[in-house]
């Protein structure tokens, strides 16, 4: 079968390279990959009583709507995006000690913080605050808000 004259295979394996090489660009504009050259979740690392939630937030400008999932353990947070989106997108893992909690001013929405790592500090989440309340309940460390 053909799409306008090309082979389906072709049509199928260049929306392949492209969601890829969108992937990996994304991760370049957020911020993701540079916060992964510090903290890349350690391959092996176990997660087995990490408690977590799928969330929405926004990494500099770039919206992740729905897409990440945040875990919380005593270690630290654990930060993955859903598979497939995963190209460039390394799963992370911050501790506790390196992460700091601004309040952002309220909007239409209502209230949201901003989440920066001490290792990248110029780059940073915005949550809304029932994601953070979620975080609050889930982990023993207990974010201001």
């Amino acid at each position: 079968m053909r799409a306008c004259g090309i082979p389906t295979e072709y049509v199928f394996a260049s929306f392949i390279v492209f969601w890829i090489v969108l992937s990996y660009l994304i991760s370049l504009v957020s911020g993701w990959g540079t916060i992964a050259k510090y903290y890349r979740r350690p391959e092996g690392m176990m997660l087995t009583r990490a408690k977590g939630f799928l969330t929405s937030l926004y990494l500099n400008r770039s919206s992740y709507k729905k897409s990440v999932y945040i875990r919380v353990d005593d270690l630290g947070m654990h930060l993955s995006v859903l598979l497939f989106f995963r190209f460039g997108h390394p799963p992370l893992f911050v501790p506790w000690s390196d992460i700091k909690i601004e309040e952002r001013q309220s909007h239409i929405a209502g209230k949201s913080h901003y989440i920066s790592f001490s290792k990248t500090p110029l780059i940073r989440i915005s949550m809304n605050e029932s994601a953070l309340e979620k975080l609050n309940i889930l982990g023993r460390y207990k974010f201001p808000t």
